[in-house]
């Protein structure tokens, strides 16, 4: 008895303990996904929003020290102007000699006996147009000459049968022979002389027409024009050319001679009346290294083009090795006299502020801006005639313009 009291017991506490496990576990779970919330809060917060405000704090820093720092600027030692100025100009060559040749009569071409590059000599054949219909013309002209020669000998024969009749009457004694029939003998004489100086005439015509005929086919042959080179070639065998049609046909050939180069300037107005012939000149291009061609103003135009307000100057520049090519740009200096005044400064070094020319320049390592009397321009160099004196140093190529008055710092370009 007592053992079975023993058992019910031991299964009633058996059947208390589950159920107080069950709410140990409903008490457990709930705290421990919080503690993972906040654990991944945290863990958003430190590798997130901490870099972040680190950034932004580092880029306030960043920000405050630029502004902090003093503008740079790039300033050029503003020299002494000499009495002489060199500049430098932009030119264009051509050949003194070069030619375009058009074809003076029309058909096929049927020989080429040039090519470009080739050199030739004056007079040397160049080309051959064939020129049937030019061949059936000069067939028929000579033709008509030699019925014309013939219809002359025909008129000569009939005109001297009437010459010996009228002669032979005038020799018959009077009376024998009437007055009438002596008249009428020399009126046929005068008809026949006038028909042989008509018959002769137009034996001459026929003639020119044959010369012109023949002269014409001459054109046919194409010849240089005097020695040279060919420069371009503009048919090929069994093309069809059309005579005198310049303005819309291209050239058979183009014969030049590079002997002598012609090269052209447009002078700015502050060289144009300081540039006179007879001027020196060097010209250089770049395709050339080291290599410097001398020359001289020939001829200088009597007035300013309106649209570029420069003045065209032509000179002339030996080329006996060939190098320099029509066509090519070349640069050219030049020394233009003159009296010293102002200074010089890089052209990039101008400002324009309210509408006038204006200079920064850097005094004491602060910044002032000086309006300026701009004299001769040569391009890569300006002249300031006032505003700004000899060793003062200029800022060159100013990005962002800073006030007057601000602190910068300098730095010096080098090579100007």
């Amino acid at each position: 008895m007592s053992e079975t009291n023993t058992q019910t017991e031991q299964t009633a506490a058996a059947g208390h303990g589950v159920p107080e496990i069950t709410r140990r576990a409903r008490l457990v779970v709930p705290v421990s996904l919080g503690l993972v919330l906040v654990v991944m809060a945290v863990l958003v917060i430190v590798l997130g929003v901490v870099p972040r405000m680190q950034a932004r704090a580092s880029l306030v820093q960043r920000t405050g020290d630029r502004l902090a720092e003093k503008p740079r600027v790039s300033t050029v030692v503003a020299a002494a102007a000499g009495a002489d100025q060199k500049i430098e100009l932009p030119a264009r060559l051509q050949a003194v000699v070069s030619a375009a040749i058009y074809a003076r009569e029309g058909g096929y071409v049927k020989e080429i006996r040039a090519d470009i590059g080739d050199r030739v000599r004056a007079g040397q054949v160049l080309a051959i147009i064939d020129t049937p219909v030019l061949d059936q013309q000069i067939r028929s002209a000579s033709a008509n000459v030699a019925t014309s020669r013939a219809k002359v000998v025909q008129a000569e024969a009939q005109a001297k049968s009437s010459e010996l009749t009228i002669r032979r009457l005038r020799s018959v004694d009077a009376g024998v022979v009437s007055q009438q029939s002596i008249d009428d003998a020399q009126g046929r004489a005068d008809v026949d002389a006038a028909a042989l100086a008509a018959a002769k005439t137009s034996l001459e015509a026929e003639q020119a027409n044959m010369q012109r005929l023949r002269e014409q086919k001459e054109l046919a042959t194409i010849v240089a024009p005097f020695a040279g080179e060919i420069g371009e070639r503009g048919f090929d065998v069994g093309d069809l050319v059309i005579a005198d049609k310049t303005d819309s046909n291209k050239p058979v050939f183009r014969v030049v001679d590079r002997a002598q180069m012609r090269v052209f300037i447009d002078l700015p107005q502050s060289a144009a009346v300081r540039v006179v012939p007879g001027h020196k000149i060097r010209l250089t291009v770049r395709e050339l290294p080291g290599k410097v061609f001398e020359g001289e103003i020939v001829r200088i135009a009597s007035a300013m083009d309106t649209s570029t307000r420069t003045r065209l100057a032509e000179a002339r520049v030996e080329n006996p090795a060939n190098e320099l090519l029509p066509g090519m740009f070349a640069e050219v200096q030049l020394t233009i006299p003159g009296e010293a005044r102002g200074v010089l400064v890089p052209s990039e070094a101008l400002l324009i502020r309210d509408g006038k020319a204006q200079l920064a320049v850097v005094k004491d390592g602060k910044l002032e801006y000086r309006p300026v009397t701009i004299g001769r321009d040569s391009g890569a160099k300006i002249e300031i005639l006032e505003g700004v004196a000899p060793g003062e140093e200029v800022v060159v190529n100013m990005a962002k313009q800073a006030a007057a008055g601000a602190e910068v710092e300098r730095v010096a370009r080098e090579g100007k």
